[in-house]
């Protein structure tokens, strides 16, 4: 445990940021919350919005993940092509990916098709026969919650990382302003076409709807250094205030105001904003950086992916097992200890030992091809 901080710098030395980690482990707790009292159908105090913000902590994925895997590229330090690019991103993604749904479809047949009195949202996942056609579309990420509720997002991780060498090429080529109106746009168009008819269950569709939000974080990181600029001018006060609005935004609490208006449609943007501003707030301000570099939540964010991919198993098991057995609260001290435990195990086991031979490969393939498309990716990346 004391060796981590260091483990983590060593796996992409001098451009790691350790407290967005941390960040992305407190995210990854609040998925936890969010899906507990989902399946309840419990409504959060506001006091406790905090502790359940599971979608919100998606955004937050999204824009943290454009910003980190653009750094080394901005940086100028990314050499390897664009093949040794892809076998890193499928080890780190998609292995531990597929192991996930292993493990989901085991809980599936051992304490699936149930039938409690509970929400459906509950009857989305675990009640499908497991088919073959199932486990393909699976396999391909479907957004489909059949096996467990927390893979719709992962489509759209694997698609971003697909088109990110283009999206670098073309934001090396705008300004920051310029660039935040194109992401502006492109959610825009998406939104008309919803409401023009078409279905969200489209996945097309939905990348069109969260493609910029990954966008943002890439912008965020090619100019980090002219925010951080603007955040040192910046008033105390003002900074206070700043603060104070993305952690409001990003947990909701304008949309009482919004509700009254009519505006429910601007609240995925106001989140999205909310999370730009704690992503800023985690690097520029000391108190929340120290804290999100501590011990704690330097762990969390280690397992983050872990806990993300097997807590719904976990979740569902212990409903269907404990719902007429056990009170409320035991149940979620056991759902959260458990995740926590088989978090640990799978990032031990499957997730690191993958991370570790994607990038071993990766090696391998840039030290053994040097074809003209692999060129063409690196010299394209300022």
């Amino acid at each position: 445990m004391e060796n981590s901080i260091a483990e983590l710098k060593a796996r992409t030395a001098g451009s790691r940021y350790i407290e967005l980690d941390g960040l992305r482990g407190l995210a990854a707790a609040s998925v936890l919350g969010h899906h507990f009292l989902f399946i309840y159908d419990i409504q959060p105090r506001w006091f406790e919005i905090p502790l359940a913000a599971g979608h919100e902590a998606v955004m937050l994925f999204f824009i943290m993940s454009g910003f980190v895997l653009s750094i080394p590229y901005w940086n100028g330090k990314y050499t390897d092509g664009y093949g040794s690019y892809l076998v890193r991103r499928c080890f780190r993604i998609y292995v531990p990916y597929v192991a996930a749904v292993g493990v989901a479809v085991l809980g599936d047949l051992l304490w699936g098709h149930r039938h409690l009195p509970l929400n459906g949202w509950y009857y989305l996942t675990w009640q499908a026969k497991i088919t073959p056609r199932l486990l393909i579309d699976q396999l391909l990420m479907s957004p489909s919650p059949e096996l467990n509720t927390a893979f719709w997002s992962l489509r759209y991780e694997v698609q971003f990382s697909l088109v990110l060498p283009f999206i670098l090429a073309l934001f090396a080529r705008f300004r920051l302003v310029t660039g935040l109106i194109g992401c502006i746009v492109i959610s825009a168009v998406a939104s008309i076409l919803q409401k023009k008819g078409f279905s969200n269950t489209h996945s097309y569709l939905e990348t069109l709807r969260y493609m910029p939000i990954f966008m943002v974080g890439v912008l965020l990181a090619r100019d980090r250094a002219s925010i951080h600029a603007l955040w040192d001018k910046a008033w105390p006060l003002l900074r206070i205030l700043f603060v104070v609005t993305a952690a409001s935004l990003y947990w909701g609490y304008e949309h009482y105001v919004l509700s009254r208006f009519h505006l429910e449609s601007m609240q995925r943007s106001l989140t999205v904003c909310g999370a730009v501003g704690l992503l800023i707030a985690a690097l520029y301000v000391k108190k929340i950086r120290t804290l999100l570099r501590s011990s704690f939540c330097e762990y969390l964010g280690r397992l983050s992916y872990s806990l993300y991919l097997v807590h719904g198993t976990v979740l569902f098991a212990l409903v269907n097992i404990f719902y007429w057995k056990i009170s409320r609260f035991w149940l979620g001290i056991l759902f959260v200890a458990i995740s926590m435990a088989l978090a640990h195990l799978f990032c031990a086991f499957i997730e690191e030992p993958s991370l570790r031979l994607g990038k071993r490969l990766a090696t391998l393939i840039g030290r053994e091809v040097s074809s003209t498309k692999d060129e063409q990716f690196a010299s394209m990346v300022p």
